[in-house]
């Protein structure tokens, strides 16, 4: 059976999506420590907000190795671009 959330985060656009709230997660973080604040209220969420981004990762690069293995190409988001406004 196939565990709906990583099949859900191995869409390149979502993890786009994923890495962007983790950007705006940590720079939150970044300003609650140049305020004196707690930073740590945050910190599980962020290293579950990573573990998701790593297992997406994984999984792209599983299927990609498994489609390449078959002779077809993945059909992905290059690297380095990110999908257009409002597609995601």
């Amino acid at each position: 059976m196939v565990d709906q959330q990583r099949f859900v985060m191995a869409n390149p656009s979502q993890l786009y999506l994923l890495a962007d709230h983790i950007k705006l997660s940590l720079l939150e973080r970044q300003r609650a420590i140049s305020l004196n604040l707690e930073p740590n209220s945050q910190d599980g969420n962020i290293s579950r907000s990573l573990d998701s981004m790593r297992e997406g990762i994984e999984a792209i690069e599983q299927e990609a190795a498994r489609l390449e293995d078959r002779g077809d190409s993945y059909v992905g988001i290059e690297p380095g671009t990110a999908p257009a406004d409002g597609l995601a």
